[in-house]
Formats: C-alpha cells, structure tokens, sequence
C-alpha cells in the first residue's frame, strides 16, 4: 500500500554510514545495507490488508528485495 520515503532511504543510508564507521572503514559495503535494511524498513512499510491475510510481512518484502537486487559491480554499464 505504502512503500519507503526518501526519508527512510536516507535512513538506511545514515545507518549503514554509522555501521562501516564503527566497524572502521570509510564506506559502506552491501552486507551493511543487507544487515540494516529490514531493522530500519520494515516498519515504513504499510501493507494492503489482502496482503496481511496471505501472510505478507514488511520483512518477508524487504528480504524477498534484498534477494533479487544484485550488488553494484566495479564493471560500468557502456
């Protein structure tokens, strides 16, 4: 019904930040996005009430996302 705002993208972005730098790098790597996305998404997410009586989670979403969105390569698109 209701997807994440720019707000809740930017959190996760702030949140992933805040990982890498207490785990001591400078940048962010996938698995930190992977760690974070399900604690600071899911309760952005508002689900039909059909999709709640099948079963649909924010989480179940978020993973499902997470599976079928590969990682930015080092290789540019020409």
């Amino acid at each position: 019904r209701l997807g994440v705002s720019v707000r809740g993208a930017l959190a996760l972005v702030r949140a992933a930040k805040t990982l890498a730098a207490a785990s001591g790098r400078h940048y962010v790597v996938p698995d930190d996005i992977k760690s974070l996305a399900e604690p600071v998404l899911a309760h952005r997410l508002v689900l039909d009430p059909e999709a709640e009586f099948d079963g649909v989670t924010p989480s179940s979403i978020i993973a499902q996302l997470l599976l079928e969105t590969p990682p930015p390569s080092d290789r540019q698109a020409v």
